[in-house]
């Protein structure tokens, strides 16, 4: 078993690995709900540069940048979505920096056991619940 620095274990699903296996849940999740059309444009890792690299008095100073776990549309938002296990205080600096520039984006931070409630139309609800039993995730899906 593959454990990160923080004794989370790295997961493949599909073709991508993930850090973590509650990450690997959440990708399942948004695929779900892409195949569904509740989101669309679906990208993993998208990147965000928070600051310039730069020289001083000869000394190069690298780029910054952010790098969420998901990105989508959804109901005419861009939605960055990124799950945690921890909040360090480089990703809260990142966080601020990435709230200040770029501030048209939604940001979604997964952490702990959140849930996050998505309105779904009552059309594609047995779709999900579906799709969402032959991925186990029959005991989270409730019908409103």
């Amino acid at each position: 078993m593959h454990y990160n620095k923080y004794k989370n274990r790295k997961v493949q699903i599909d073709r991508y690995v993930f850090d973590s296996v509650k990450e690997g849940k959440r990708y399942r999740e948004l695929a779900l709900l892409e195949q569904a059309g509740e989101i669309s444009d679906l990208e993993l890792q998208p990147r965000f540069l928070l600051q310039d690299k730069f020289r001083k008095n000869g000394k190069a100073f690298r780029k910054i940048e952010y790098v969420a776990d998901f990105m989508y549309k959804q109901n005419g938002k861009t939605i960055v979505e990124d799950v945690k296990g921890i909040k360090t205080d480089v990703f809260k600096l990142k966080l601020k920096l990435f709230e200040y520039k770029y501030p048209e984006l939604e940001i979604k931070i997964i952490w702990k056991d959140v849930v996050i409630v998505v309105n779904i139309p009552s059309a594609t609800r047995s779709l999900i619940q579906v799709m969402c039993a032959k991925n186990g995730f029959q005991k989270n899906v409730k019908t409103a």
